[in-house]
């Protein structure tokens, strides 16, 4: 069973770049096509619109919107594990 929970904007309002993501990861999982670049089109006009934003260059960079909607760009993922030790470790898992 797997749960994809979108946070959203401090656990309070949606916001769509979360929605978007567990959209692709849903797609991804049950082997559903989904028109990422239309969504992340329409990122740039809705929540993303702050990268584009010349009063909020200094917070959030146009280039960071680019970073943020690539995908495929890495070959591993990251799990969560409970350690022996009973804390949470990262593993890096090569895919």
């Amino acid at each position: 069973t797997v749960s994809l929970v979108c946070m959203g904007l401090e656990a309070v309002s949606q916001v769509e770049e979360d929605n978007l993501c567990a959209e692709y990861i849903r797609s991804l999982l049950l082997d559903e096509p989904i028109d990422l670049a239309s969504g992340m089109e329409e990122l740039r006009y809705t929540s993303g619109a702050k990268f584009f934003d010349e009063a909020q260059k200094d917070v959030f960079p146009t280039r960071d919107f680019f970073c943020c909607i690539r995908n495929d760009s890495f070959d591993f993922v990251l799990k969560l594990e409970k350690g022996e030790d009973g804390l949470d470790h990262m593993k890096r898992i090569d895919v």
